[in-house]
């Protein structure tokens, strides 16, 4: 990652030499590369001030168009599905989102002891999508796409 400038609002006529004065960049590092398919690099990163975990989607911003688009439009559908009143939620919190001239990203909390659903036995991943789908047909699809159809079964099936 290319730690990029952080811009601070300097009191006039005192400088950035004043006590006050602190601009550093975060300090995060890359714990794992968590990289599908999907065209965008994923990771699992760890801020070294905090300790906290978190995973990061970026894309790079020229040459890959296509990413890019796909990468946003991911956001969006995580931002629309965590509008769904779940318990635990359906999709971790975004929690920051940047683009400078050189990539797009955007980081997500790490959801500690959350296992995928295709981990689960084939009968336990239909009792879940059949008991969660009507209700997101009535909230998070609601004017993006039509109510799925073969393509979640689809999905499961690869």
């Amino acid at each position: 990652f290319n730690k990029a400038a952080i811009a601070v609002q300097v009191e006039r006529d005192v400088g950035i030499g004043s006590p006050g004065f602190q601009a550093r960049a975060p300090r995060v590092e890359v714990l794992q590369n968590l990289s599908a398919g999907s065209g965008a690099a994923t990771f699992l990163m760890k801020d070294l001030d905090s300790g906290k975990r978190f995973v990061r989607k970026a894309c790079a911003l020229h040459g890959h168009g296509d990413t890019l688009k796909r990468l946003q439009a991911q956001k969006q559908c995580i931002e629309r599905y965590s509008l769904y009143p779940c318990k635990p939620p359906l999709v971790p919190r975004i929690l920051a989102e940047s683009e400078d001239s050189l990539e797009y990203y955007f980081d997500l909390e790490f959801l500690e002891g959350y296992k995928e659903l295709a981990e689960y036995p084939r009968d336990e991943q239909l009792r879940a999508v059949t008991a969660i789908l009507p209700h997101l047909e009535k909230t998070a699809f609601q004017g993006r796409w039509p109510a799925p159809s073969t393509w979640l079964e689809d999905h499961l099936q690869t």
